[in-house]
């Protein structure tokens, strides 16, 4: 179970990864994102606090390592995008080497605080409980500390790039080159509420698609309208309630 958790969390940056930081290269501020991902991080650490020693709770322990995995990998996305805005070209692999060099020294010496004032002490701080393993479980809840007290002078100190506006239509088409140059499908269905805009949106989104993606990709991959439009959110979830609470859709 333990694998199948951190492989759906990898196979989400992996999908999720490139369509980010293609949207990002093409004109976003990267600290409002990174910013989002460092939150959801936190709260995933936060949350296993209340993963007590259970068989109960595996899945809740699952759920919180996956989600809050994939999320930092996510931000490292936008931390890197981040690096050649703060050196110069010739320093930007002395500042990533530096920047892992004293996370990794972070990280140990959150480590040597939770042994030494948590976990080996036989009467925990603050009251703890050993037999709810409180004294295990608030390590958690002191990396989301660590992560915040550590991470706010990034965001307080360093520069982020202005926003350039782009189209709508540009920003889709450098999110779905992305997507084909990754998985090279056969097909991308577009949904939802921007398929109201019909053969104005589709015609600058493959022109973009065009530009930035492989050849042969982009000449292998149909790039079509959802026949449902923007109902088919609506529509799918309604047959999904239907598949699970009445066995089928006939």
């Amino acid at each position: 179970m333990w694998g199948n958790a951190l492989a759906a969390s990898a196979l989400a940056v992996a999908v999720l990864g490139p369509l980010m930081g293609a949207l990002v290269d093409a004109g976003g501020r990267r600290k409002p994102l990174l910013a989002a991902c460092s939150g959801v991080t936190i709260a995933g650490a936060l949350m296993l606090w209340f993963a007590a020693p259970d068989a109960s709770n595996v899945l809740w322990v699952l759920v919180c390592v996956a989600v809050a995995n994939a999320a930092f990998e996510l931000g490292m996305v936008f931390y890197n995008a981040m690096l050649p805005g703060l050196a110069s070209a010739g320093r930007v692999g002395r500042l990533s080497g530096w920047g892992w060099a004293l996370g990794y020294a972070g990280g140990i010496a959150c480590l040597v605080v939770a042994l030494v004032v948590f976990v080996e002490p036989e009467a925990p701080p603050f009251g703890l409980d050993p037999e709810n393993a409180e004294h295990v479980r608030v390590v958690a809840p002191l990396a989301a500390l660590w992560f915040v007290v550590f991470v706010w002078p990034m965001f307080a100190f360093t520069p982020d790039r202005p926003t350039v506006q782009l189209g709508l239509a540009a920003r889709l088409g450098t999110g779905l080159a992305n997507l084909i140059n990754l998985l090279n499908p056969d097909m991308i269905v577009i949904s939802g509420g921007v398929t109201r805009a019909g053969e104005h949106l589709l015609e600058p989104l493959r022109a973009e698609v065009r530009r930035r993606a492989f050849r042969k990709g982009f000449e292998t991959c149909e790039i079509v309208v959802s026949e449902l439009g923007g109902m088919a959110g609506v529509v799918g979830a309604a047959a999904t309630f239907r598949v699970e609470r009445c066995g089928g859709l006939g």
